[in-house]
């Protein structure tokens, strides 16, 4: 018996131990609501929440809800726990997924950071609210909110149900939550249908069909994950781009080309996209006939109609 009792002790120290250090309990807050999920119409401070501010009714369109996710303990102690080893940093993801009246909507899955997979004992966005905005530049998180939640209310009060987990590499294999990190539910009403609104897609300044097609296949060629639609010329003449000594480098047209992911979750959605195309300067005042890409420009991409 005492045998046994100092191999279970060994056992116990040694798991102790290898365990990372993560932030614990972060506030009152956290300690109360360990394992859940709440939200808030304002941005929830870290380590200072407003408990008085948590609720679980939002209105849409018109309500944000800012979230909270409380840990009862960081991702790669937790794998530990479920899986007995600690994982590593290649393809460790945070995966939330929603819920609709107790219908599955949508999931996703966001790459996290060594300090996110180690430290982390929670997770909020004040940045990135679950919402309706617009675009492509925000957590996966919030885009299958917006995308597979959000358009798809009823009329009335819909049942939302978020389940936090991760997927990470341990023992050589990927592995995956055996219990929620923490869940949460929120109530939204919505008092009349929702009509998603789409911005329209930039106007043609010139056409030039032979011009279009080339730069149609260059982009094909380049871009092979993406399926390019059309080709819209938004800029009227080529613009000079030169060196340092004002010597000629190449001449540039800012173009958009409407696109569509081939796979993935945005595979039925179209976007405006910018590209810059170039012809490179040859010499004596002649260009490439070759039509190149060059860069997006520093502008956004949005989402429009498919047509």
């Amino acid at each position: 018996m005492k045998k046994y009792l100092i191999t279970a002790l060994v056992f116990m120290v040694s798991y102790a131990n290898a365990q990372v250090t993560d932030y614990g309990m972060t506030s009152n807050a956290h300690k109360e609501y360990v394992g859940q999920i709440v939200f808030s119409k304002k941005p929830i401070k870290f380590k200072n929440e407003n408990v008085s501010e948590f609720t679980q009714d939002f209105n849409f369109p018109e309500d944000k809800a800012y979230f909270m996710a409380y840990f009862p303990k960081s991702i790669a102690n937790r794998c530990l726990e479920d899986h007995g080893a600690l994982p590593g940093m290649a393809n460790a993801r945070i995966t939330f997924t929603f819920y609709i009246n107790g219908e599955k909507a949508g999931s996703s899955k966001q790459d996290i950071n060594q300090f996110q997979l180690n430290e982390w004992t929670g997770w909020s966005d004040p940045k990135n609210p679950f919402g309706i905005e617009k675009g492509i530049i925000l957590p996966a998180y919030a885009r299958v909110f917006r995308d597979d939640v959000a358009h798809h209310l009823k009329k009335g009060v819909n049942n939302i149900k978020i389940v936090v987990g991760y997927t990470v590499i341990a023992n050589n294999k990927e592995v995956s939550n055996i219990k929620p990190l923490t869940e949460g539910s929120l109530k939204i009403t919505r008092k009349e249908d929702y009509k998603k609104k789409y911005k329209a897609p930039p106007k043609a300044v010139m056409n030039d069909i032979n011009l279009e097609k080339k730069i149609k296949e260059t982009l094909t060629f380049r871009w092979k994950s993406m399926e390019i639609l059309e080709v819209i010329l938004t800029d009227k003449e080529w613009r000079v781009e030169r060196n340092a000594l004002g010597v000629p480098v190449c001449k540039v047209l800012q173009v958009y080309a409407i696109t569509r992911p081939k796979e993935g979750e945005y595979s039925n959605t179209c976007f405006a996209t910018p590209f810059e195309m170039k012809k490179e300067y040859l010499e004596n005042g002649k260009y490439s006939t070759k039509i190149l890409w060059h860069s997006s420009g520093g502008r956004d991409n949005y989402e429009v109609i498919c047509k």
